[in-house]
């Protein structure tokens, strides 16, 4: 389905998309649904199958009188009007609901009163009802084997689906928090973000009805719910935390141990480096067979996609660092909206790394494997004629809805990730942790954007840039990467120039983003190794130059976010002296020779050597780690690029790649 921009008179409108008034604000929902799911006994009647009811109680300040209200609702809510009404909540006074609008355009619907209320508190109550929905969004149904084959109610509401099964204000600044209630068939059990409180027989035969602990306060796209008979594994952190792991399909106990461990091992971790304890008393872990994404960090009620949680260790744990690196950044602090989806995802997939490295005790190497997001996005947006066309991380407009759901991209994410690294580097690792930790204290259970982060950092003094804006915002609001080039200077020194990378994209780009503001231009913390015993770092800053050792390797450890053109010279690979050396050299080589700046046939030595160093050389093999066999020169380049492009695009990534358990002894690492 299109959407196409039209005027209409809801009273904001914020890049394209009309965002909800200021002036009503939700604080509480009180929520109680009745779910009609077949084959546990309980069979409903044609016109109930895979159906659900909804009351809705939202605690509502409004700022001033009015007659209207607009939230969002899809067009698959049907409202019983009759039993809809808004409450005064200091005198009980009701105003009954005159009708309800819809604009399926931007899934949002305006509740018109048969009279204006005053300004104050008030309780507006929502009666609806539903289908499951046909698709992996919403409130959905997963199958799954129990001895036999069932089927499970779940939910996957990132970013803009939580509408679609409750009547909200789906926005991930409008933070309120939710008290539960789930009626449910019997022979289910019903999870939800909060801990249960209990489970009772309900008046309805054939029902049971559990009510959950009240959730902090967080983003609508961070509810939901799990209605099953999904058997469970449990352990508890030292800190008290329970973790539960329910499973679709059956698995070794080894495997649910492991995913057990790492999970309690994360959380132990992130506790103590955030300083903040997890807000939650408990956190089920729920694989599906049926999920359109690698994972869903819904607080409390992670989920995930079961062949994924499964299919290696060492991608397991990475899923499950990421998913719960999420717990702080974007539950506890969100972003204001989902143009700036990169201070969840690019945190998320920083720390995932940062995570494993430390629950596996330094055996998955941070410094080894952090490279990985730079490479990867330079890998895929250095490719002439790459499908689509690249946005800035800070993404600048949405025109239509569907837009909002296309920002979870490789930009986002491992672009993200490779400036938070960046940044770490050029700061220093204390006052980057330091900053974290006053970052989330200050905005828990709020909404930030990227000029609050900046507010807890500063630059080094020296000759680099003078703020944190200044160094960040032309990495985060223009689009694609730097091109640094290398020319001789002296006999001693050679002289570094920036200028934009041109993939093949650029006119295509240019038509849909308006020339910046930095001429796209960047400030380049450079990296440079002239041996493996000696490392230097210079500024190249915007519109300047810099001067480094002659023979020197630009970006060995991957930190920068930069192709390289070394005119002095395209060496033989024999040259390189070091596995990382010969990794970037790589990498740049291909680049320019898939771009056409350099000639395969006036340089097949190259080519031919890096064949052999690449079968040969042990540590390079250990980065492509789901293949069990490596293959030659550009085979070798494509599948690396491809598994890491699988393993980093978990948001919007469909398929899966079949890959051997080539981990085997990952359990080691979290015991």
């Amino acid at each position: 389905m299109h959407f196409f921009l039209v005027w209409i008179i809801f009273p904001v409108v914020y890049c394209n998309v009309p965002r909800l008034s200021k002036n009503v604000v939700p604080t509480n929902y009180n929520l109680t649904l009745i779910t009609h799911l077949p084959g546990y006994g309980y069979q409903p009647t044609p016109e109930r199958n895979l159906t659900y009811e909804g009351e809705l109680h939202i605690d509502l300040e409004l700022s001033e009188n009015l007659d209207n209200i607009t939230i969002h609702a899809a067009d698959n809510i049907v409202f019983n009007i009759e039993n809809c009404k808004i409450v005064n909540s200091k005198n009980g006074k009701t105003v009954a609901i005159k009708n309800i609008t819809e604009s399926d355009l931007f899934q949002q619907v305006t509740i018109v009163f048969e009279q204006s209320v005053q300004k104050g508190s008030f309780v507006l109550i929502l009666q609806y009802e539903s289908i499951f929905s046909q698709g992996l969004r919403g409130f959905y149904i997963s199958p799954y084997t129990n001895q036999q084959s069932k089927l499970a109610a779940v939910t996957q509401f990132e970013a803009l689906s939580a509408r679609s099964a409750i009547p909200c204000f789906d926005e991930p600044a409008i933070k309120a928090t939710w008290d539960i209630t789930i009626i449910h068939p019997e022979g289910t059990h019903a999870l939800s973000n909060g801990k249960e409180i209990s489970t009772k027989p309900a008046n309805k035969s054939q029902f049971l009805v559990t009510r959950f602990e009240k959730t902090p306060k967080m983003s609508s796209y961070l509810l939901a719910f799990v209605i099953s008979a999904m058997e469970y594994n449990e352990i508890v952190t030292k800190s008290g935390l329970r973790i539960r792991l329910y499973t679709s399909k059956t698995h070794s106990k080894r495997d649910i141990n492991f995913a057990l461990k790492t999970a309690a091992k994360t959380f132990e971790y992130f506790e103590n480096i955030f300083g903040i304890k997890f807000p939650i008393r408990k956190v089920d872990i729920v694989g599906l067979i049926l999920f359109e994404s690698g994972g869903m960090e819904n607080w409390g009620l992670i989920t995930f996609f079961e062949e994924e949680l499964f299919v290696m260790d060492e991608f397991s744990m990475k899923l499950l660092t990421h998913e719960i690196a999420h717990q702080w950044f974007g539950n506890l602090v969100t972003m204001e909206w989902w143009t700036e989806t990169w201070l969840n995802e690019g945190f998320a997939d920083f720390y995932e790394i940062l995570g494993a490295h430390n629950i596996s005790n330094g055996k998955y190497d941070f410094e080894q494997n952090i490279g990985e997001l730079s490479y990867e996005y330079l890998d895929y947006h250095s490719t002439p004629n790459t499908i689509g066309f690249e946005t800035p991380t800070i993404v600048p407009e949405f025109k239509t809805l569907k837009e909002v759901e296309s920002v979870f991209s490789l930009t986002t994410y491992t672009k993200g990730g490779a400036i938070i690294n960046m940044f770490r580097d050029a700061i220093g690792h204390l006052q980057f942790d330091e900053g974290i930790k006053r970052y989330l204290k200050a905005n828990a259970y709020s909404s930030t954007n990227s000029s609050v982060l900046y507010d807890y950092f500063k630059m080094p003094q020296g000759n680099g840039p003078s703020s944190v804006s200044d160094f960040l915002d032309p990495w985060l609001n223009q689009v694609g990467h730097p091109l640094i080039t290398i020319d001789q200077y002296n006999d001693t020194h050679n002289i570094l120039t920036q200028s934009r990378f041109d993939n093949g994209n650029i006119l295509e780009i240019d038509k849909h983003f308006n020339q910046t503001i930095w001429n796209y231009q960047w400030d380049i913390l450079v990296e440079y190794e002239i041996s493996l015993d000696e490392v230097g770092k210079v500024w190249l800053l915007k519109n300047s130059t810099a001067y480094i050792p002659r023979h020197s390797t630009l970006n060995p450890r991957a930190i920068g976010i930069y192709a390289v053109l070394d005119k002095t010279e395209i060496t033989d690979v024999e040259e390189i002296d070091s596995p990382d050396h010969m990794q970037t050299k790589l990498s740049n080589i291909f680049e320019f020779w898939r771009n056409g700046r350099i000639s395969r046939n006036k340089n097949e030595k190259v080519f031919q050597d890096s064949e052999k160093l690449w079968r040969s050389n042990r540590k390079i093999r250990s980065n492509i780690k789901a293949q069990s066999k490596i293959v030659a020169g550009q085979r070798a380049i494509q599948n690396y690029k491809n598994i890491r492009r699988f393993r980093s695009n978990r948001k919007f990534r469909k398929g899966r790649m079949n890959t051997p358990k080539y981990w085997s002894t990952f359990e080691e690492f979290v015991k």
